[in-house]
């Protein structure tokens, strides 16, 4: 099995933040993102990699809130470096603020 690692977390929450309307009905370490494989899979915890990602200790989504966990998902992203160039952060800020239903996370 391949090792779940932040550059992959990376790239499906990114997906995820592109494709999905409800993000938080879906897991980026689950196998084809469904909810709660990966929190199975981890014993009751969420994964270890997600949680050092947002820095929050259990699913980012049922610890802080949909709205919440969304805004500090996308800020990891960009302080990770994961999202880079004027554009490409307008364009993630652009769809957190439709995710979350239209607030201003700037």
């Amino acid at each position: 099995m391949k090792e779940y690692t932040e550059k992959i977390h990376a790239g499906r929450v990114l997906r995820m933040f592109l494709y999905r309307k409800n993000i938080c009905k879906f897991c980026p370490a689950g196998a084809g993102y469904k909810s709660n494989t990966a929190i199975t899979r981890w014993r009751n915890r969420c994964c270890i990699v997600c949680e050092d990602f947002v820095q929050v200790r259990g699913c980012p989504c049922h610890t802080l809130g949909k709205r919440k966990a969304v805004v500090v998902t996308a800020e990891s992203l960009k302080t990770k470096g994961y999202i880079t160039g004027k554009l490409a952060v307008k364009n993630l800020n652009d769809r957190v603020n439709y995710l979350i239903g239209g607030e201003n996370i700037e």
